[in-house]
């Protein structure tokens, strides 16, 4: 059976994108790193906090927004030539403070060393979409240095467009002279004209030779072996995360102060600065509950993993009050399920809220 080859956002890297969104701060991208899976192929989820096992790790060396599409912040990394020996099955990006924000499944790729009788640049490219790009810091070492063929393309096209702009002026000077034999009145002789030439001649051939040894040292960094891993975020995706697992809006590395601790399924220890979320359905289910008459006594509904009892006495945590008429006991069938209302009158002393359950 054919493997399926993904990245997604870890849960970390959904709360500290919906967190940057929310209060206009960035996430710095800082590093990738790849991993041989342990030895064999595994399916990443969102509660990672690392590779398998990682076997290189080197600083981002392009980063920058999409042009064509300014949700998409394209991501580069190389493992140069002297690095190698490992099999490659896995792939991470990590913000400034070491977390794992992405993880990916990576086809298998083995990158050699020399000592192997082989050697090349694995380049490894990352596309993620967010529903803000400012979210994420454009930054990287200066020291690191990728050219892919659309820099090189872009580098020829500017060296050409130079050159063509000088010869064009070069040859402004010997038209305006062509033809003319002796000096008069406003023109040059043809031997000034012809020095003129030749000196922006000079430049030309100066700067092109710049422009050709720019190129050739884009060129010679180039070993194209690009993988893109896209990576897609939904915005309503990120919402959902918050509202299930209620971290809501606030600095995770600082304070807790905005958290709604009663409610929240996150534990979160500012002095190791670790945060353990908890593991929300990504999809809701929806279910539609009809009683078309008014419940007896002892009648019982199951809603999730609660039983509620219909009671015309209610004595026990999940009674329901059973009411004068239908609307009325639906009503505080709902009151149970949400916990609202009045224990001991609309539901019985001891019932909790049903937390698989929102009514609408």
């Amino acid at each position: 059976m054919a493997e399926t080859f993904y990245t997604l956002l870890t849960n970390i890297g959904m709360a500290k994108i919906a967190n940057a969104q929310a209060l206009g701060t960035t996430v710095n991208l800082t590093h990738i790193a790849v991993g041989d899976g342990n030895g064999a192929y595994y399916n990443p989820t969102a509660s990672r906090t690392a590779l398998a096992r990682e076997v290189w790790r080197g600083q981002i060396s392009s980063i920058d927004v999409d042009a064509d599409n300014p949700n998409w912040i394209v991501i580069d990394g190389v493992i140069p030539t002297s690095d190698g020996g490992f099999m490659v099955r896995e792939a991470g990006v990590f913000d400034g403070a070491g977390d794992l924000i992405a993880i990916g499944k990576y086809p298998e790729t083995y990158k050699p060393v020399v000592a192997e009788g082989s050697a090349k640049d694995l380049y490894i490219r990352l596309i993620i979409e967010v529903s803000n790009a400012t979210t994420v810091t454009l930054k990287i070492d200066p020291a690191v240095v990728l050219a892919t063929k659309i820099n090189l393309n872009d580098a020829r096209a500017e060296a050409k467009s130079y050159t063509d702009a000088a010869l064009t002026a070069a040859k402004s000077y010997t038209d305006v002279h062509e033809n003319k034999d002796a000096p008069h009145s406003g023109h040059e002789t043809p031997a000034g004209a012809q020095a003129k030439a030749d000196a922006a001649t000079g430049v030309v051939a100066n700067a092109l030779v710049a422009h050709e040894d720019e190129f050739a040292r884009y060129k010679s960094n180039v070993n194209l072996e690009f993988t893109d891993l896209r990576m897609q975020l939904e915005e309503a995706n990120v919402l959902d995360f918050i509202n299930k697992t209620g971290v809501g809006f606030y600095d995770l590395f600082q304070t807790t102060e905005y958290v709604d601790t009663a409610k929240t399924t996150a534990t979160v220890d500012t002095t190791n600065k670790v945060v353990k979320f908890g593991t929300p359905s990504p999809s809701p289910a929806r279910a539609t509950v009809t009683l078309s008459d008014n419940p007896g006594n002892g009648d019982t509904l199951t809603i999730g993993d609660i039983t509620y009892i219909f009671k015309t006495v209610i004595s026990a945590a999940y009674d329901v009050a059973i009411g004068p008429d239908l609307g009325t006991t639906v009503s505080n069938l709902t009151k149970a399920i949400m916990l609202s209302g009045t224990a001991g009158v609309n539901y019985g002393t001891g019932t909790l809220m049903n937390d698989k359950v929102v009514v609408v």
